[in-house]
């Protein structure tokens, strides 16, 4: 069950439930999560005794799966930095609002760095906005390296003048350029 589970095989995982005697692990639950199969999620709820064994609603946040994250939160589900960290890396800026609003695990320190990295302007402004951003130096290094040109702007635009030369000083030094 696991394996159809892990491989997306929903009618696979309701036959073998309903004609093998193996059962499943919370690794099929798991599975479910990660892929986003809220129907198979809540099938496993429904129909066996196991639930997620991860951090199931990080890995909702993740992907993105608002309607999954509401729905494990519900239930209970744990929840890590990760959540917050994951959503702002994949830009999904309306979990992050939720998990700031909903849940107390906050975010780590990386959570802004790794929005810089894949591009996500939105989200660094509201990490900024709501007091989340620790660094803006490291920020606007790493929107240099990773040539994302508008969040270096937008740095730039809230960043001290002399902050900024220090910076390039560092960068330059750093790059040997």
């Amino acid at each position: 069950i696991d394996t159809a589970a892990m491989n997306g095989h929903f009618n696979v995982v309701q036959w073998l439930h309903e004609n093998r005697i193996e059962g499943c692990t919370n690794h099929g639950v798991d599975c479910a999560v990660k892929q986003g199969r809220m129907d198979m999620v809540k099938w496993f709820w429904e129909n066996t005794d196991k639930r997620c064994a991860i951090n199931s609603i990080d890995h909702a946040a993740k992907i993105g799966h608002f309607g999954m994250l509401k729905w494990l939160h519900d239930r209970g589900e744990r929840c890590t930095k990760a959540a917050m960290d994951w959503a702002a890396e994949n830009g999904h800026i309306d979990v992050v609002r939720w998990l700031f609003l909903n849940r107390i695990e906050g975010c780590s320190i990386n959570a802004a760095k790794f929005a810089v990295k894949n591009g996500h302007l939105h989200v660094v402004q509201w990490l900024y906005e709501n007091e989340m951003v620790r660094d803006r130096h490291a920020l606007l290094l790493c929107a240099i390296e990773h040539g994302h040109l508008h969040i270096v702007q937008w740095l730039c635009k809230i960043t001290e003048i002399d902050d900024i030369v220090v910076l390039l000083k560092y960068v330059c030094a750093y790059e040997q350029v």
